[in-house]
């Protein structure tokens, strides 16, 4: 089987799935407009999409620097159409991506390097981009914005830590240009350690054996956040 060193690009809609119960045709028909705008960045940055089911997108860059480029530019468009528009019609991506090897099967890729960039679009903060190692080291000089040190990230699926960093981009921004006679603007700001305390969810129910579920969502709240190992959960 075939394969190649790819930049993969994921990407997705907060909270897609509350926004088809409370409007299936509004929120269909804002992920239209949306979408014809990240698929025409997507092209203009020599990528081309390989999966695409309901609210996600994963493409595939010649390069990191292609790749991230187009995510800068595809958050600073979605946060400019979300300018104005009630809250019920806004619509929030998170962008993952990473550089690695993959396997070509048809028109399709697969392997970690596109399981680590969809779970990397996960951890991405809304209307944020998350990028790998891999990927911070190719383009930290060479686009001028900021990056914050997210650190190793035990990731679902995932079975080795994975360090990574947010890419931090001026709100509503739609351009990011840099010069032949400008040097490259790079900072990179460490995320302070914080903690957080799980408190025990209380059963409203009258019913005394419904107790046991309000335990399973306090450690299953407890287990997802404990995956950043800068944050102390307590």
């Amino acid at each position: 089987m075939e394969r190649k060193l790819s930049t993969i690009l994921a990407s997705d809609v907060v909270g897609f799935s509350k926004m088809m119960a409370a409007n299936e045709e509004q929120t269909l028909d804002l992920l239209r407009q949306r979408r014809q705008v990240i698929d025409g960045l997507i092209v203009e940055y020599s990528g081309s999409i390989f999966g695409s089911a309901g609210d996600s997108v994963i493409a595939e860059f010649p390069s990191p620097i292609k790749a991230t480029e187009c995510a800068v530019q595809m958050q600073g468009k979605m946060q400019a159409m979300n300018e104005d528009v009630p809250e019920e019609r806004q619509m929030i991506f998170r962008v993952g991506i990473n550089l690695g090897d993959v396997m070509v099967a048809q028109d399709n890729l697969f392997g970690d390097a596109v399981n680590v960039a969809a779970r990397l679009e996960s951890a991405a903060k809304p209307s944020g981009i998350c990028i790998s190692q891999s990927v911070f080291d190719m383009v930290s000089q060479k686009i001028k914005v900021s990056y914050e040190d997210a650190g190793e990230l035990d990731l679902k699926n995932i079975e080795y830590p994975v360090q990574a960093y947010f890419v931090i981009q001026s709100k509503g921004a739609t351009r990011y240009t840099r010069g032949a006679s400008d040097a490259p603007q790079v900072t990179v700001e460490q995320a302070e350690p914080g903690s957080l305390a799980v408190m025990l969810f209380k059963n409203l129910s009258k019913d005394e054996e419904q107790a046991y579920f309000c335990e399973g969502f306090s450690e299953d709240l407890i287990s997802a956040l404990s995956r950043y190992r800068k944050l102390l959960v307590v």
